[in-house]
């Protein structure tokens, strides 16, 4: 069991470098620059037409802050919702302030690890871990952490933060989250949905631009 620990430290003081760091580069600005609303609407997404399964870069982009503002703290889904505000996109922090009764933890992510277990224990504060996919990515072997260490640790923790992003390389271009693999991992974990409802499903808000020069990538977020 002092080994498993290890190894799940081991992910959660790596993970978060290697799913969202990158160096930003000017040079690689969109060459042309597509049309955005700047006024709320009166309207939710669903009203408008927005939600649908065939959406389009454009339509992000020019929709994207033209919220219902009269709707933007009501809830849609009944489970938990975990969001991360990391250092490197500060507008997160802004999303939080407007957005925030959506959501039933946000976490700020640094880059450091503090021993302060027995503070968080008699604070009664939640416990969630953050875990590798349970497939690893371009393969079909299990990584490692699967149903084993699962079952072990679901009746004592309060949630899992399960990173199903960044499944393509710089070696092998390809989708962020590909559905038949998000959805393997989640039944790897849990086949029976014993303990389905405290797996927080990782969901990346960004894209991937592949450099075709070199062996590279870099997230595509809201200002690119």
């Amino acid at each position: 069991m002092r080994t498993l620990f290890n190894l799940l430290w081991l992910a959660l003081a790596c993970s978060p470098v290697h799913a969202t760091l990158s160096k930003s580069d000017a040079k690689k600005a969109a060459s042309k620059t597509l049309l955005e609303k700047s006024q709320f609407s009166d309207k939710p997404v669903q009203e408008r037409g927005l939600v649908v399964t065939d959406l389009k870069a454009e339509s992000v982009v020019l929709e994207h802050r033209s919220y219902c503002s009269a709707k933007a703290r009501d809830r849609h889904f009944a489970g938990d919702v975990l969001g991360y505000v990391t250092p490197w996109n500060s507008h997160g922090y802004d999303v939080t302030k407007v957005f925030g009764s959506k959501f039933t933890q946000i976490s700020p992510v640094w880059l450091q690890l503090k021993r302060r277990g027995r503070e968080m224990f008699e604070a009664r504060l939640l416990a969630l871990l953050v875990i590798p996919p349970a497939i690893t990515p371009g393969t079909d072997q299990l990584g490692m952490f699967t149903h084993k260490e699962f079952e072990q640790l679901a009746p004592v923790l309060d949630g899992f933060s399960l990173m199903t992003y960044d499944y393509s390389t710089a070696h092998q271009p390809g989708p962020n989250a590909p559905l038949s693999w998000v959805r393997a991992c989640v039944q790897v974990l849990d086949p029976k949905s014993k303990w389905r409802s405290k797996i927080l499903l990782g969901l990346n808000f960004y894209g991937m631009d592949y450099a075709t020069s070199k062996d590279a990538r870099e997230p595509v977020v809201g200002a690119r």
